[in-house]
């Protein structure tokens, strides 16, 4: 048993902070409160975590008291535990599925290096059914129509974001996706364009914050997609943009071969994309929409166009089509309608 205030000693560090930048009941924007330090343990060693906790800026939400601590998004521990969430999920399964008794259970933990005593692993038990029950509440998947999207094109005309805005509402990549766009992935003469990897905004040692290049997010992510003509003038509109600001730059300029960068050449910088999106949303007049929901505005335009949902399945890079059709059942019925209504004025003339 270990003894009272033995901390084991962390095997490393890593900086947690919460996805979710906006109050999840009134939608006001969250900041970082303060940070704090909690060690955990997990089957893969000792984490010491350094957490940024964000508060709700509005006084009168029920969260400005209720601070909103990255842990709570899952994957590590329960709150208040010392144990993450693959130690308690093991106790469980165990226990309730391969019936091992307290003592077997205690072994199989030592077996792997984790530091437990064997009271605690009787204490970890009554967690368990706990593991699956803490989830945020589901975002409402929020999309353009047809008219809104046009809408936001023609405010975003001659802005730098148009065309990173344009190629997102009407081909469906993911903000990583554009942001790791590179011009060798982009054949403008056969109007195509090739999916090889994302860019992620990560944060490293020492609170700074940078992007890494990584593979897609599944194998079906790595794609090809056809481009409409509209897009690929867009596309040698921007790259003559592009060509100015790097004479503008000169030797400050870095030739990363990105075709959305900074006025230097770096990766767009993520609180700046959102910044101007977010101030052309407010100039368009449009409901505040994330930049990821322009995909999901992407499909739900689609699909009400009567595309095929396969032909949308490979364009959003989906692994199944159970995926798409799960997503973006909202606008099945409304087309299943559409469909009756062309049946009947189609057998109706053969009266």
């Amino acid at each position: 048993m270990a003894r009272r205030g033995y901390r084991a000693k962390a095997t490393a560090e890593q900086t947690l902070i919460p996805q979710r930048t906006h109050c999840v009941l009134c939608g006001q924007p969250m900041w970082v409160a303060y940070h704090t330090h909690r060690s955990i343990t997990t089957l893969h060693g000792v984490y010491r975590l350094t957490l940024h906790v964000r508060r709700c800026r509005n006084h009168q939400c029920e969260r400005y008291h209720c601070p909103y601590r990255p842990e709570e998004e899952g994957g590590w521990a329960l709150p208040h535990g010392e144990f993450g969430l693959d130690v308690i999920a093991l106790v469980g399964a165990l226990r309730y599925t391969a019936h091992r008794s307290i003592p077997e259970i205690h072994q199989v933990l030592c077996d792997r290096k984790v530091q437990i005593a064997e009271r605690t692993v009787t204490h970890l038990l009554p967690r368990y059914k706990d593991v699956s029950l803490p989830r945020l509440v589901p975002r409402e998947m929020l999309f353009f129509t047809i008219e809104q999207a046009q809408q936001l094109m023609r405010v975003a005309r001659g802005h730098p974001l148009e065309c990173l805005i344009t190629l997102a509402i009407t081909t469906g990549m993911r903000k990583g996706e554009l942001l790791g766009l590179r011009w060798s992935d982009i054949d403008l003469e056969h109007r195509t364009l090739q999916v090889k990897r994302t860019a992620t905004y990560v944060a490293v040692d020492g609170g700074k914050t940078r992007y890494i290049e990584t593979e897609p997010k599944t194998q079906s992510s790595k794609r090809a997609i056809t481009l409409p003509p509209f897009v690929v003038d867009l596309l040698h509109t921007h790259r003559a943009r592009q060509l100015q600001a790097r004479r503008k730059a000169g030797i400050c300029w870095k030739d990363q071969d990105l075709v959305f960068t900074t006025a230097q050449g770096n990766h767009y910088c993520d609180s700046l994309l959102r910044n101007q999106y977010a101030r052309l949303l407010r100039d368009a007049m449009l409901p505040r929409v994330r930049f990821h929901d322009l995909r999901h505005s992407a499909a739900t335009i689609l699909l009400s166009l009567g595309v095929n949902i396969k032909v949308i399945q490979e364009l959003l890079g989906h692994s199944h089509i159970e995926t798409t059709l799960g997503v973006y059942s909202h606008v099945i019925p409304g087309i299943q309608q559409e469909a009756m209504n062309t049946l009947h004025s189609l057998y109706t003339r053969v009266k």
